[in-house]
């Protein structure tokens, strides 16, 4: 599932999201559902904590999507600068 994305965090999550409500996501992984739409715009960044419960639920591998999410915030540094 990873290799379909476009090099972002936000488009990991949203092919992992598939047909399932950000609603039910969220209450079954205790993701708030506004943290959750920030995740999947590319306006937010989860913490360690949050993106292992996502990669639990969604069948992720937790390295490879941390490194993706790691990517990502290098690039947004190196974009405010």
């Amino acid at each position: 599932m990873i290799e379909q994305h476009d090099g972002s965090l936000a488009e990991v999550l949203r092919v992992a999201r598939g047909t399932r409500s950000k609603y039910s996501v969220a209450q079954a992984t205790g993701v708030s559902h506004g943290n959750l739409t920030g995740m999947e715009r590319g306006t937010r960044l989860p913490s360690e904590g949050t993106l292992a419960r996502l990669c639990a639920f969604y069948g992720l591998d937790f390295d490879a999507t941390a490194l993706i999410a790691a990517h990502d915030r290098l690039r947004r540094k190196s974009e405010a600068r």
